[in-house]
């Protein structure tokens, strides 16, 4: 029962849209000086989303998964532009860039509201081609969820509308997502041969970069048995790939279907090689759903060569990661989790799979396309574990199945094990049928001709890159002749130089000694310079001792005021006076934290605001004694900020944060306090406070400020030139955003970015 499952059905839900789509891109750097060169805003608004595409397809790759942020940053900066020069086409085509990003986020509900909002745009005014391009987004929001026939309809929308601009390679696009969605079908033929008319359509085009529809079209004459179609279509994937040094997830689809034939033919070194090929590259890119199924086969081919130590190595890895895949790749993981146990004759681990598996698979129709995932692990464990009856129940819905989709290697691979359990159960004739239907599906697709079809592509396909080898050769041997001819140049000139150079050695002795001489006195000039600056330092250490010192002692006067403020309460009698004077040392207690934060660290004159801020929010907790009634959520950016930000802010925080302690949450509701500081780019930086809670029912845009604390924030605002802004919808924020045009240091360089937790 062991095979190598075939990606035909299941594979790269998301990396359709992304490759059909992609565009060559350039650097980073030519981008910037364009932008910076650009004469016209609509110009300006066509780099910034290039700027934006960029980033969005570095996100892709597990190096740099921030990158997203980058991306809407751009794409925000175009769309701002685009709505100050009423510039439909850059909305509607910033609208796209939203769409393509959170597809690619899987946040597909997002997606599919910023492709309705760029055919909204383009239906009022924009060209067909601008409309057909946001209809495809709104389609890529919906292959993973929607049904194909529906997505199918919106396919045929879209090809009316390239048909009409006559856009050739728009029409290919399409025509490749169409034979994707009739694969969704079962209905593989048809996908095949709109797989063939998309590649018609960018041969028209002059698109060259077709590895993905060649390597698909060939997976599918692989599926039909015709292993001489297959080769021919994944070698012509394989040199396009090559041709462009193409690492992108269309070439791990190209490895992967070449491995599949070659585990076909039964050479398993050169589908090893090829499956390796794959994963690695495969590894750069947060797909999971890619991952499995290279995995899988490599654990398939481990298990089956006696190397069942490394596929054992690969089956862990695949445990681990089984709840980060889309449901499909679970489903297919559990499968090759079930034969890989089956493998090992470990039952009792793979039964819990099967388990699993029968669960999914006895709630589906028994020719669900999804089955052809399913059956292959279940038949294998009731077969190996002896439990004929259930092996052949499934093993013959597996081939109502194959013969659903005409697929030679599922119809091969059903009768064999309907032999094999016939035969056990002593059903020698009926064994003997399904052996001899077995035999004659396997001799179809090795047929004489066939194979020698095969092997003539692979010695051409081997001779081409001999070929080519040698004319690398080629020209590295004109090249070292070359590189010869100019050494005997050098060589000439230099014997010319050698003889001038003797005649300069008396006079370049002289100049040594010379030189030696003024080394000596400035040897001496050193020393005494290293003197001072040994004196120089001990002073900075002295000053930068007196600092702390002088930061401690203003921290320990706050803090006796605090105490002086804490005796003074105890004597009064008027609660407002009291409650006054308890927001007082709320406020000097975030005064003397920064004081204390100072002489503390390193640095004496910025405060490390994320651990200020997490010990300030501790303060607040014990303070109010609100347990885990409220909960805070910080949001912070690791960044230093001097005493004369960060007092300003440390206030503004303190009487935000206790307003939403004591008006957001009355009778003892429960809530969350959010609080976010970040830093964008131009200097610029946000502080956030939300809470959920009851919000305000004065109308804060005509707000007075009447309260002390609004009045304090307003104060500290001004005092950074910052712009405060109120909201009440759901509970109350307060957004305080102000450009810091000191330079910002950062505690850490993290290539995680923003850093979250709940406290």
């Amino acid at each position: 029962m062991a095979k190598i499952l075939p990606s035909l059905f299941l594979v790269f839900f998301l990396a359709l849209f992304s490759n059909l789509n992609a565009q060559e891109h350039e650097s980073i750097s030519q981008l910037y000086k364009k932008y910076a060169k650009a004469k016209s805003d609509t110009s300006k608004v066509a780099l910034l989303l290039k700027l934006g595409d960029y980033h969005l397809n570095e996100a892709s790759t597990i190096a740099k998964p921030k990158s997203s942020d980058s991306a809407i940053f751009y794409i925000k900066k175009a769309e701002d532009l685009s709505h100050s020069l009423n510039y439909d086409k850059g909305i509607g085509q910033s609208y796209i860039k939203y769409s393509q990003l959170f597809t690619k986020k899987k946040q597909l509900d997002k997606a599919g509201d910023y492709a309705q909002k760029a055919i909204a745009v383009f239906v009022k005014k924009g060209s067909k081609n601008d409309l057909a391009e946001a209809y495809f987004v709104l389609l890529g929001s919906k292959v993973m969820t929607d049904d194909p026939v529906n997505n199918l309809a919106l396919a045929e929308k879209i090809l009316k509308i390239y048909k009409e601009t006559e856009n050739f390679k728009g029409q290919g696009d399409i025509m490749s997502e169409m034979a994707y969605q009739n694969l969704n079908l079962g209905k593989v033929k048809e996908a095949q041969n709109l797989y063939i008319k998309a590649l018609e359509l960018y041969q028209t085009a002059k698109f060259e970069e077709t590895q993905y529809v060649n390597s698909m079209i060939g997976i599918i004459y692989n599926e039909f048995g015709d292993l001489a179609k297959a080769m021919e279509y994944n070698i012509k994937a394989l040199k396009i790939t090559e041709k462009f040094n193409d690492e992108s997830q269309k070439a791990v689809d190209v490895y992967n279907y070449n491995g599949i034939i070659y585990y076909g033919l039964k050479n398993v070194g050169k589908a090893l090689e090829n499956f390796q090929k794959a994963h690695k590259i495969a590894s750069k890119y947060n797909d999971y759903d890619a991952l499995t199924q290279l995995e899988g086969n490599i654990i398939q081919i481990f298990m089956t060569n006696n190397r069942k130590q490394e596929g054992l190595l690969y089956l862990k890895k695949l445990e681990k990661n089984l709840d980060k895949l889309s449901p499909m790749s679970q489903n297919q993981a559990r499968s090759i989790i079930i034969r890989a146990y089956n493998s090992l004759k470990d039952y009792k681990a793979a039964e819990k799979y099967v388990s699993q598996s029968r669960t999914i698979s006895d709630k589906l129709p028994a020719t669900d396309m999804k089955q052809i995932i399913l059956y292959p692990g279940i038949v294998d464990y009731y077969y190996v574990s002896k439990q004929y009856d259930l092996a052949k129940k499934y093993a013959k819905q597996y081939l109502a199945l194959g013969e659903k989709l005409k697929s030679t290697e599922i119809l091969a691979e059903s009768h064999m094990v309907l032999s094999k359990i016939d035969s056990v159960q002593g059903n020698f004739v009926s064994s003997l049928a399904n052996y001899k239907k077995q035999r004659a599906y396997v001799d179809s697709t090795f047929a004489k001709d066939e194979i020698q079809k095969i092997a003539e592509l692979e010695i051409q396909y081997e001779a081409e890159k001999k070929d080519k080898d040698l004319l690398l050769k080629e020209q590295d041997n004109k090249l070292l002749t070359k590189q010869d001819e100019i050494q005997k140049s050098k060589l000439h000139q230099a014997n010319i130089f050698r003889n001038i150079g003797f005649a300069g050695i008396f006079l370049l002795l002289l100049i040594i000694g010379l030189v030696y001489r003024r080394y000596k006195i400035n040897q001496k000039i050193k020393d005494k310079i290293n003197q001072k600056n040994d004196s120089l330092q001990k002073l900075v250490s002295d000053k930068e001792f007196l600092i702390k010192e002088i930061h401690h002692r203003v921290k320990n006067n706050l803090q006796i005021v605090m105490s002086l403020l804490n005796t003074q309460s105890f004597f009064l009698k008027d609660e407002s006076a009291k409650a006054a004077i308890l927001n007082s040392q709320h406020r000097i207690h975030s005064m003397s934290l920064i004081h204390k934060k100072l002489y503390q660290s390193e640095n004496v004159v910025a405060v490390k605001m994320d651990v200020y801020i997490a010990e300030l929010i501790e303060y607040f907790k014990d303070s109010f004694d609100i347990g885990k009634r409220i909960r805070f959520q910080l949001d912070i950016m690791p960044i230093e900020l001097n005493t004369t930000r960060a007092v300003p802010l440390g206030l503004i925080l303190n009487e935000a944060v206790i307003n939403s302690i004591k008006h957001g949450f009355p009778a003892n509701n429960e809530g969350i306090i959010a609080i976010a500081l970040q830093k964008f780019p131009e200097n610029k930086i946000i502080l956030e406070i939300k809470d959920n809670g009851i919000g305000s029912n004065e109308n804060l845009e005509t707000s007075d400020f009447s309260t002390l604390g609004m009045k304090l924030m307003k104060g500290f605002s001004g005092e950074l030139n910052g712009k405060l802004t109120l909201e009440s919808n759901s509970g109350f924020s307060i957004r305080l955003e102000f450009t810091y045009e000191e330079e910002i240091l950062e505690i850490k360089k993290s290539t995680q970015g923003l850093e979250t937790k709940i406290a």
